[in-house]
């Protein structure tokens, strides 16, 4: 008996997954979709193609719903 809970105690534990938790610097709409701006340096990644020009970086970016978008402040901390 003592094994199994020990068993299903360290599986509840380990089924459990760590958030990545940013601290949103910046936000913007950009074509209709929603960013948050987290870390340094520039913001868009460079792409000769004019459609691409306004393009996120995405290692200093996420897109997000219109729902978190408008949910958070520039200062919070958004995990994911």
């Amino acid at each position: 008996m003592k094994y199994h809970l020990l068993i299903l105690i360290s599986l509840g534990i380990l089924s459990c997954s760590e958030e990545d938790c940013v601290t949103i610097e910046e936000k913007q709409e950009i074509n209709g979709n929603y960013y948050f701006f987290f870390g340094e340096g520039d913001r868009y990644t460079f792409n000769p193609d004019e459609q691409s020009l306004l393009v996120p970086d995405a290692q200093q970016s996420g897109k997000v719903t219109a729902e978190d978008f408008n949910q958070y402040q520039v200062g919070d901390q958004y995990c994911y």
